[in-house]
């Protein structure tokens, strides 16, 4: 019967006295011996696991008690005539290498070392095979016919499983995929070509190997080559050494920004509209070079405009051109003071923005911290210094000055009016920030190139600091730094939402900058040590939302933002979660809020588009599960975060110049950046291609 139908499953068989509900144990071997099946093949065939299932029917078997050989007759098949354990086995029809295992416990005969690898392998056959030509064992096992254990035996036995084996063979893989390996394995060829293609970074030795770059440190380390590198720029030298007194700082070192910007003319005219990151960066540099940049703002400087803000804050009385977007420092002074960027900085302006900041008095960890910030205090500090620095070295700043009109002949720029007045300029720089409406207006009338762009709206939401940091941290919290967060969220209806420029330790800010409007943002100390960090939960919008005219982006924005400032009467309008899902006004608060501000309860539900709403309402849960509380009932909201990015680019050429000859679009309000650090960069670029042009 089991030779015609051979494979009956569940049938309960009876066989010495035992009853089981898998297959019988002729079916296996009939698999085995007459089709001649591996193990492997009859467990897929079988759908179990053949050794484990039968090992108590096996220990059963008549075998166990009356050895087929004598001792003298297993000891010469093992060891004289060296015939493969699993073969005798399979002589007497047995399955597997058990029964001769405990034959030879029976009559105490030792079981050594394969004693049949000297006869059936070469150690240097397997060295070719296995090490050298890295064949897989599979493959190894198909070229000599062999089971796997017995290669495993035998490579084993010659020692080619070993460390030392092991480096070589990975060394042939990694040749073998590719040839650059054969350079980092030789220590001469790696110096030379360190050499050859410059020495200023580790990473930029293995992006033009091909090779990771951990692998490359590994082996520059090995070889003592470390010393060829460049890590730590001099003006960090000092900060890191009070932190970490014993660190060991390379003497060889290079600039970190090693591109010289030429002073061809230093009688050229540079004007720079805007003292946020873009502008003071490009001035710097500029000035650092000898150029004589003159820097326009319409508010006031950082002294003057923090005293302002603070009396906005309290009595509600807006300057609008001196607040939260406007003056010296630009938006981010009011900001966390973030500092990391995603951005590709391939050219090392990025390193070039920490110098700079640090020698003004930022604190030194930002050149070392995976998510640096310098907080709204310092910063406040940090931008006077690069102010005056400025100065001394031949730059000037007109405060209290707004830039109402261009002067252009010819298709190029040649002057601006100021408060009434001209100021000759061959060269303009516009890092004129996200809310410069009425400048956006101005050059659009002019002819200036631009396009609008997509940005997010959204609310911000309070949460207790301490909830944050024990989600993030768990029960060691207390001895760690404030905790932040980014989350993400794709809606069933395709929509992004996600957290925007989150606050450790912050407050939420009332950044209006126009009389009827109301608009709010986050900051943060440098300490963070506010009870509640914000963030903004944004949803992308485009033009298929507001319109795909210029200025229906900045239309759509009023609109939400004098929104906001009738729904809270001129104040901040709050909500907590809970009441924002049921679309009821509050009525208190179960942890106090930390505004910079006044507030009021209302009913956020009416601030924004409904899509808006309903993909804030769809995405809290989700970041619920993320981090636990987030969507819990007492979460403070605030509206509206409209600000989030410039919804108008100016268009530029790959010189950075506009259609208007001599126009440098630049910064975050051209729509080139995206925060403090890429605006820095982005003005640092076009310092260079002022020079360059």
């Amino acid at each position: 019967d089991y030779i015609q139908n051979p494979l009956k499953k569940n049938v309960i068989r009876k066989n010495g006295g035992l009853e089981y509900e898998q297959p019988y144990l002729e079916d296996v071997k009939y698999l085995y011996i007459t089709l001649n099946k591996s193990v492997r093949e009859m467990n897929q065939i079988m759908g179990y696991n053949i050794q484990d299932k039968l090992s108590k029917w096996f220990n059963k078997r008549e075998y166990m008690k009356t050895p087929k050989l004598s001792k003298e007759e297993l000891y010469n098949k093992l060891y004289v005539e060296k015939i493969p354990m699993i073969q005798l086995a399979k002589s007497f029809g047995y399955i597997g290498t058990q029964p001769i295992q405990d034959w030879c416990k029976i009559y105490g005969i030792e079981l050594k070392s394969p004693r049949y690898v000297e006869n059936k392998f070469n150690k240097d056959d397997l060295y070719n095979d296995y090490i050298k030509n890295s064949l897989t064992i599979r493959n190894i096992c198909k070229k000599y016919k062999s089971e796997k254990s017995s290669i495993h035996k035998a490579l084993q036995m010659f020692g080619l499983i070993s460390n030392e084996y092991n480096e070589e063979r990975l060394m042939y893989i990694r040749i073998k995929r590719n040839k650059n390996y054969e350079i980092i394995y030789n220590k001469e060829k790696l110096i030379n070509y360190i050499k050859e293609n410059g020495n200023t970074s580790q990473a930029k030795i293995a992006n033009s190997l091909s090779i990771p770059s951990n692998i490359v440190r590994n082996f520059i380390k090995k070889y003592d080559l470390e010393n060829m590198f460049s890590y730590v720029h001099s003006s960090y030298e000092e900060e890191i050494n009070k932190i970490f007194p014993n660190m060991f700082i390379m003497n060889n070192r290079k600039e970190l920004y090693p591109y010289e910007i030429d002073l061809y003319n230093e009688d050229k005219k540079i004007v720079i509209v805007g003292s946020g990151p873009a502008g003071l960066f490009c001035g710097y540099v500029l000035a650092e070079n000898g150029y004589k940049p003159i820097v326009i703002e319409r508010g006031e400087k950082i002294e003057d405009r923090v005293k302002t803000v603070e009396e906005f804050w309290k009595n509600n009385n807006l300057n609008i051109n001196n607040n939260v977007c406007f003056g010296e420092g630009g938006a981010g002074t009011f900001s966390d003071g973030k500092l990391n960027t995603l951005t590709k900085d391939k050219e090392s302006r990025g390193n070039k923005v920490f110098s700079i900041f640090i020698e003004n008095g930022a604190p030194g960890e930002i050149a070392y911290d995976s998510l640096p910030h310098i907080g709204t205090d310092k910063l406040r500090e940090v931008v006077k210094n690069i102010r005056n620095k400025i100065i001394d070295m031949g730059g000037e700043f007109l405060f209290n000055s707004l830039v109402t009109d261009i002067n252009i002949k010819n298709n190029k720029v040649c002057s601006v009016i100021v408060n009434d007045k001209e100021i000759e300029c061959d060269n303009l720089v516009l890092a004129i920030g996200h809310s410069a409406r009425d400048t956006f207006e101005m050059l659009h009338k002019k002819g200036v190139c631009m396009e609008s762009k997509p940005f997010a709206i959204g609310l911000r939401v309070e949460h207790p600091q301490s909830m944050i940091n024990k989600s993030q941290y768990g029960d060691s919290y207390k001895k760690l730094n404030p905790a932040s967060y980014k989350l993400t969220y794709n809606t069933k209806k395709g929509r992004g939402v996600y957290s925007f420029c989150m606050c450790p330790g912050g407050y939420v800010v009332n950044s209006s900058t126009e009389k009827d409007g109301l608009v709010i943002n986050g900051m943060s100390d440098y300490k963070r040590d506010s009870k509640n960090s914000n963030s903004a939960i944004v949803v992308t919008v485009n033009k298929n939302d507001y319109g795909k005219e210029l200025f229906d982006g900045v239309k759509f924005q009023r609109e939400l933002e004098r929104q906001a400032y009738k729904l809270g009467e001129g104040n901040i309008p709050v909500q907590l979660y809970k009441d924002f899902i049921d679309k009821k006004v509050s009525t208190k608060f179960s942890y106090d809020p930390c505004i910079k501000g006044n507030y009021k309860f209302s009913d956020l539900n009416k601030l924004s588009p409904d899509y808006v709403s309903d993909s804030i309402k769809e995405a809290l849960p989700m970041f619920g599960k993320k981090i636990k509380g987030f969507d819990r009932d007492d979460i403070i909201m605030l509206g509206i975060e409209s600000r989030t990015s410039s919804p108008i680019k100016i268009k530029r050429n790959e010189k950075g110049i506009s259609n208007i000859e001599g126009i440098y679009p630049c910064g975050e309000g051209a729509g080139y950046s995206g925060g403090i650090t890429t605006s820095a960069i982005d003005g640092i670029k076009q310092a260079e291609n002022i020079a360059r042009n």
